[in-house]
């Protein structure tokens, strides 16, 4: 990644896979602060994008435990911590020493640094109210990787016209959570 990795080019790489597919419409499901990417292309390519779900994607990094600076100190000081403090929460009835490889082999530790460093700068509150299509906030009471995401979609669905938000207060094991959140996607599409 470049030493001046923001948000915003990672919408690059979204056109790019865009293109290749040779879709004409299609819905973008992003999650956390990835979620912003999918709003910057949304609002860039309306015309291709038909709708957008957004899964605890917060407006900007107040409530966020992993994109603070303290979290980057710890990435940058220790790296094994970092990694097992990442992967106990997001898979917590998985191998964390399997996670933690996995990590290993998907980015290295001055990757992950320009990932944080891009996210805690990420603010979307400015072009959230220009996206144009149907839009699927969904907030999850117990999301141990960015807690407060209801008040993050509390804040970001008033902000984007037809966005229907989902608050979901039920804490979920990870894979009932995901057939909630496919039921959630296959209802709105």
């Amino acid at each position: 990644l470049p030493d001046n990795m923001q948000m915003e080019m990672y919408e690059r790489d979204l056109d790019a896979v865009a293109e290749a597919t040779g879709l004409d419409r299609f819905v973008l499901v992003a999650a956390n602060h990835f979620g912003h990417v999918a709003v910057r292309y949304a609002t860039a390519h309306q015309e291709r994008v038909a709708g957008l779900v957004l899964n605890s994607t917060p407006l900007d990094s107040s409530f966020s435990t992993f994109f603070t600076p303290e979290m980057m100190h710890v990435a940058r000081t220790n790296w094994a911590l970092c990694l097992m403090l990442t992967a106990r929460p997001l898979f917590p009835r998985a191998d964390a020493s399997a996670m933690v490889q996995y990590y290993r082999a998907a980015t290295s530790q001055a990757d992950y640094l320009k990932l944080l460093e891009a996210a805690l700068h990420s603010d979307i509150t400015d072009i959230a109210p220009l996206v144009r299509v149907p839009t699927l906030i969904i907030s999850l009471s117990e999301d141990a990787y960015t807690p407060g995401t209801q008040d993050g979609g509390k804040r970001l669905a008033p902000l984007i016209r037809r966005a229907r938000l989902v608050l979901e207060e039920r804490p979920f094991r990870r894979q009932a959570e995901a057939t909630w959140i496919a039921y959630l996607i296959e209802s709105f599409v």
